[in-house]
């Protein structure tokens, strides 16, 4: 492999991974960081304030929708450790389609959880496009 495109190939990866990174910050965050609050007074007078985080005011059922990042981004680090490795477009298409997906996940999600996908769409997304192609069997002949 060329110079140039071994350099590629490794800031990808490196790109790849800190959007696994994030995700699973992500995903460890929804156990650790509060992200509600609440304050009151109390029937003798004292007030009070508490903070809680999504597991423990949603469930662990909320670890699927904080979780899909996580598992998105793995796909798109195999399709593109494919692309890298055996070449030919299928699995640059499916990195790809699957960064779109991901990305209209932020779209819908703006209003909660939304925001904080948008840097692993945008590593993955610069990881997708510099991630060099591995030459075919016709290319190489």
């Amino acid at each position: 492999m060329s110079e140039p495109g071994s350099r590629r190939g490794r800031q990808a990866f490196w790109l790849t991974i800190a959007g696994l990174a994030w995700s699973a910050a992500l995903l460890a965050g929804a156990f650790v960081l509060p992200v509600y609050g609440a304050s009151g007074t109390s029937s003798t007078g004292l007030s009070w304030s508490g903070s809680s985080t999504l597991v423990a005011v949603n469930g662990v059922g909320v670890l699927v929708p904080v979780g899909i990042p996580l598992l998105i981004s793995a796909f798109v680090w195999f399709a593109l450790h494919r692309k890298c490795s055996c070449g030919g477009p299928l699995a640059g298409y499916l990195a790809w389609a699957l960064v779109v997906v991901l990305a209209f996940g932020c779209l819908v999600a703006a209003a909660s959880i939304g925001l904080l996908i948008v840097p692993v769409v945008l590593l993955l997304g610069r990881a997708a496009a510099i991630t060099p192609s591995a030459p075919t069997s016709a290319q190489t002949a």
